[in-house]
């Protein structure tokens, strides 16, 4: 079983880079448009290590069973979206553009390790899985 704990810690700390680097190289990024672009895919980064962090503290204190809801994803959604915007104000809106594509890639490669989507029915490796025994 994966240290859940270890997990959230160093997700935290990737966290507190990106926003550090964001805010150190914001004169560098809020330059051109590509900068504004690059502000905006730091954000969705931190969206995705808060998102983590979030989950790991779940899983190592509540158990392996717990999810992350609706409103610890907005909370890291928030979070993302003001660090970005503190860089470059259009940084903010691609930081929700990005964050969104990686939140759909993040609950697929959820659904093949954990087993269950959202409404509880086994995926298709389970149904695999089952076949062989």
């Amino acid at each position: 079983m994966p240290e859940h704990s270890r997990s959230a810690l160093i997700s935290v700390a990737l966290v507190v880079g990106f926003i550090a680097a964001g805010q150190v190289f914001k004169p560098i990024l809020s330059a051109s448009r590509g900068g504004a672009l690059c502000a905006g895919g730091l954000g969705a980064l931190v969206f995705v290590y808060s998102l983590t962090a979030v989950s790991n503290y779940q899983m190592a204190t509540q158990g392996y069973q717990a999810q992350v809801g609706l409103a610890e994803a907005l909370i890291c959604l928030l979070i993302s979206v003001i660090q970005a915007a503190l860089v470059h104000r259009v940084a903010g809106t691609i930081t929700i553009l990005i964050s969104g594509a990686l939140l759909y890639f993040v609950m697929g490669a959820s659904q093949s390790a954990y087993g269950k989507d959202m409404k509880g029915q086994t995926t298709a490796a389970q149904n695999a899985a089952k076949k062989k025994k």
